[in-house]
């Protein structure tokens, strides 16, 4: 289960830069678009993860 939470955590530094490097030419683009692509996965992560927490506080399975 770490390793996983290891690939997760990675993917989730490195892929918001190279998505914006392969989707815009323009630094300050990137970089904007970068940081979009990152909050918008750290959402999703943090969701996720709540989502399954809960399921097992409350144990549910659905």
């Amino acid at each position: 289960m770490k390793a996983v939470g290891v690939v997760l955590v990675i993917s989730l530094l490195i892929g918001p830069g190279i998505t914006a490097y392969l989707l815009v030419k323009e630094l300050h683009h990137m970089m904007i678009l970068g940081s979009l692509v990152g909050i918008i996965g750290g959402v999703m992560y943090y969701t996720l993860l709540a989502t399954e927490m809960y399921r097992q506080a409350h144990q549910l399975y659905w």
